[in-house]
């Protein structure tokens, strides 16, 4: 494949995906008020499985038989500016979370540094930083550790960063950053269920929310980042927190539209007139010998 139609192959597939992107992505937007009253750890399985259909569509469309492909190759150029830039603010994020970590206080899970609020980021060596001075009583400091601690169970931060990553890719389609920033709301929310299960108060919980700041790293999974009115009158409301059993309908849903649109994407190869296949003709007699006199 030459350098002009590898150009036009990416900038088709850039279409492809967001079109059907859109359809994928709005169907859980569309769902909004239904989600609302599933519990968290259902409304972030939800919104999981929507991103994770958008890579789905792109190899789809790329390594399709026939993959799609358009003229207007600056679409390419456009995209491919697009998603350098909105990649930066990640690759940033993570470099401050390996800062803070180096400059951190302390060893093991648990640490300390100089940071607005608590937060968690890592895979295999997953990090709470906490501030070096909080305020909390031995109770509150206990119920942060056990929200942070329910974000690594349900490993929130690698589901985070690569739906942010889904979106550096996806940057000019606002359904994606809607889901995104609905993944993040639901994984704090279902966090916050973790905590309400283990015993918890939910008026002594509402007050560590409302003291709670706001400024952490964009990559970072914060129990700041959802807005703090709507996590307390959650937590003060009588809200599922019971699992995510309620949401299997709308996520099987989801899936089968996710599917449906992935195979959509895999059009069936038409071979030109010249190299279609020619059906085997019948044997024909052996052409007689001609003898010249």
């Amino acid at each position: 494949m030459s350098g002009p139609e590898l150009v036009q192959q990416v900038a088709g597939v850039v279409l492809d995906t967001g079109l059907k992107a859109t359809v994928v992505l709005a169907l859980p937007a569309l769902l909004a008020r239904p989600l609302a009253r599933l519990s968290g750890a259902a409304r972030h399985a939800v919104w999981s499985v929507a991103l994770a259909c958008v890579p789905l569509l792109a190899v789809a469309a790329a390594f399709g038989p026939s993959g799609p492909a358009t003229e207007a190759t600056w679409v390419m150029w456009v995209w491919a500016a697009g998603a350098l830039v909105s990649g930066v603010p990640l690759l940033h994020g993570l470099l401050t979370l390996r800062r803070l970590t180096a400059e951190a206080s302390g060893r093991g899970t648990v640490r300390t540094a100089d940071v607005a609020g608590p937060l968690t980021w890592g895979v295999l060596r997953p990090v709470v930083l906490l501030p070096r001075a909080p305020g909390w009583t031995a109770g509150e400091r206990a119920m942060v550790l056990a929200h942070e601690r329910a974000h690594i169970a349900r490993h929130d931060w690698l589901v985070h960063v690569l739906a942010r990553a889904v979106c550096a890719l996806l940057w000019f389609h606002p359904l994606a950053w809607l889901a995104w920033r609905r993944l993040a709301h639901a994984a704090e929310d279902a966090a916050d269920d973790a905590v309400l299960r283990g015993g918890v108060r939910p008026s002594a919980y509402a007050r560590l929310l409302v003291g709670a700041t706001r400024t952490t790293p964009s990559v970072a999974l914060a129990a700041t980042r959802h807005p703090t009115h709507a996590r307390v009158a959650r937590v003060l409301a009588a809200h599922p927190r019971r699992g995510s059993r309620r949401g299997v309908v709308p996520l099987a849903a989801l899936i089968g539209l996710g599917l449906i649109g992935t195979s959509a994407t895999w059009t069936p190869l038409v071979l030109p007139p010249t190299c279609r296949a020619v059906p085997d003709a019948p044997d024909a007699p052996p052409p007689l010998l001609r003898r010249d006199p």
